[in-house]
């Protein structure tokens, strides 16, 4: 039983999850594909998918594991309950979002691919969805390494991957708000756009304001 379990965390439950996120993400890929335009989309895209994933999923634990105390008579620090909190909402919110925006990044990755190369299209992808399955697997076996396993993965390796994973996704944005900051003053040359727009549509915080200013602007009647 006890391999059985092992077997379930570490392969199936990694495949299963994994194939099923990334076929939403597929589904926003192929069908709003003007949507999806680069890393940025995809790591957006998987995160949420994955968030409302681990929700599901975390009311499913949290409501096995007091069952579980409700039979056990167990309360406080001490129940299962509590540890169940403790390790899926507090050390790691972020796990499933995390596995998925690999997959994401993969779909990002193929979206600012030349047609042409078709071959590398699918390929990005699928290297993606293998990458989460695998960070996915290592994270459900983690706490067979070990006493210390847990925290040695834990630390070792999610964290610094959720770090590089933001460093990325920060990146990009950057990258796309440079090329607009580039690209846009040629059409405001050309008339298609206002003098102020360019450095407008470059700038989040100026989006950030205009976004607000609508929100509260009130028209004369």
């Amino acid at each position: 039983p006890a391999s059985a379990d092992t077997l379930g965390a570490t392969v199936i439950a990694p495949v299963v999850e994994e194939s099923a996120k990334a076929a939403a993400v597929l589904l926003i890929f192929l069908f709003r594909r003007r949507e999806f335009s680069g890393v940025v989309d995809g790591v957006v895209v998987a995160g949420f998918t994955a968030t409302g994933f681990a929700f599901t999923e975390n009311i499913l634990y949290l409501g096995n594991a007091f069952g579980e105390d409700q039979l056990s008579g167990s309360s406080g620090f001490a129940s299962v309950t509590a540890g169940t909190f403790f390790v899926r909402i507090v050390m790691s919110p972020f796990a499933h979002p995390l596995f998925t925006v690999l997959t994401g990044l993969g779909f990002g990755f193929a979206a600012v691919s030349a047609r042409s190369h078709r071959a590398r299209r699918i390929a990005l992808p699928l290297l993606g969805l293998l990458l989460a399955m695998g960070l996915h697997a290592l994270w459900n076996g983690s706490s067979s390494f070990g006493p210390y396993g847990f925290y040695a993965v834990y630390g070792i390796v999610m964290v610094p991957a959720f770090g590089l994973v933001t460093w990325l996704a920060i990146w990009s944005r950057q990258r796309e708000l440079r090329a607009l900051a580039a690209e846009l003053p040629v059409y405001a040359a050309a008339g298609w756009l206002t003098p102020a727009e360019p450095s407008a549509l470059s700038s989040m915080r100026a989006r950030g304001m205009a976004r607000d200013l609508a929100r509260h602007w009130q028209p004369d009647r």
